[in-house]
């Protein structure tokens, strides 16, 4: 009966693998087949004329694709989320915004599921005052902390997923948290897509400098500090509760 038992775990704990190393192989095969040279800037541009053209013709099943990928980029972690986004923009206009935060959201969703079916389950076995510490302020404000890891703008967006996963995050609150902080910074990227043509058109190459568009990131900018300010205000409280 004992050796039942440990065979369950053991089997539940592979099983519990399955997701996470899935996501991490699909990442890694994503740069050893260099499929990341596919998204590149001189590569939408040549094949930009096609891709308007196809999705034009079939413009339902194109923002079917469109969502596809745009979710298999944030369930995988892919670095590609911004172009995605600007062409996005550019072949869909505004109904770009909606295909990408519904489909973000669901992508860092499957990441999230991932790190709590694994990590967070791992975790809450151990009796490390200093992890139980860290889980309960955490929860204690867990949409203000997440919102404001989503909106700092030198965070991946995969690490905000995987924190929340390790420190047991509600699902519920995971995703409104996650929807609401994709619109500000997707209402940007497919605005900006949505003039790709005159770039193509004058044949130049896109920068996404924040010194060279100025007027594009100050809102993006505002509410990052506006979330810092409330992140902090949380703090404070929590520490004085304390």
């Amino acid at each position: 009966m004992f050796k039942g038992v440990i065979e369950l775990i053991r089997k539940g704990f592979k099983i519990r693998l399955i997701l996470p190393f899935t996501l991490f192989l699909g990442l890694v095969c994503f740069f050893y087949f260099d499929f990341d040279l596919f998204f590149s800037w001189s590569n939408i541009r040549s094949d930009y004329a096609g891709l308007s053209h196809q999705s034009s013709e079939n413009f339902i099943f194109s923002a079917i694709i469109f969502f596809f990928i745009y979710f298999i980029a944030a369930a995988f972690s892919l670095p590609i989320m911004t172009i995605l986004g600007l062409l996005g923009g550019a072949l869909f206009g505004w109904l770009a915004f909606l295909l990408c935060i519904f489909a973000g959201t669901l992508g860092c969703w499957i990441v999230f599921l991932a790190t709590k079916g694994f990590l967070f389950n791992y975790l809450s076995k151990k009796s490390n005052p200093y992890i139980s510490s860290i889980t309960t302020n955490f929860n204690k404000g867990p949409f203000t902390w997440l919102f404001t890891l989503k909106l700092f703008p030198f965070l991946p967006i995969s690490v905000s997923n995987i924190i929340a996963g390790v420190l047991g995050m509600n699902s519920s609150i995971f995703l409104l948290a996650t929807f609401l902080a994709f619109m500000p910074g997707t209402l940007i990227w497919v605005a900006f897509g949505k003039r790709i043509d005159r770039f193509i058109s004058a044949d130049e190459s896109i920068s996404l400098s924040m010194f060279d568009n100025p007027d594009i990131f100050i809102p993006l900018i505002g509410l990052f500090l506006l979330s810092v300010a409330s992140f902090i205000v949380k703090f404070l409280r929590i520490k004085k509760g304390n």
